[in-house]
């Protein structure tokens, strides 16, 4: 892995990305208008997918990184939510997801400084 250094310290990424939310209520608002399962690619320590999880959606997030993983299972562990953490390269995405209505699944990749949400990209 080649400059991931901002991910070695998930605490230290936390600090610097949660206060940056100005970009949930479009993502809230999206995901009220579909169905099914919603991917979190690069989800890190579930900046996005857990406000969506709270909201009732189901998810899996996807990220590279183990410790990124790691926070995001650790401020879940005891929430009961929706959410399949997955460790996986996203270049490489493999979930072994059945999509058998294309209108139901989503992904969505949200990074302060690139957000992208689309369906049916990697199904």
């Amino acid at each position: 892995m080649e400059n991931f250094e901002e991910y070695d310290d998930p605490i230290l990424y936390d600090k610097e990305n949660d206060p940056y939310t100005a970009d949930i209520p479009f993502l809230l608002k999206w995901a009220a208008k579909t169905e099914g399962t919603i991917i979190d690619v690069a989800c890190g320590t579930g900046r996005a997918t857990i406000p969506l999880a709270k909201n009732g959606h189901k998810l899996i997030g996807v990220d590279v990184h183990n410790g990124m993983l790691a926070e995001a299972k650790r401020k879940t562990d005891k929430l009961n939510l929706p959410i399949e953490w997955i460790e996986q390269d996203c270049a490489e995405l493999n979930l072994n997801v059945v999509n058998v209505n294309p209108k139901v699944d989503h992904v969505a990749h949200v990074k302060v400084d690139h957000p992208f949400v689309t369906s049916n990209m990697f199904l």
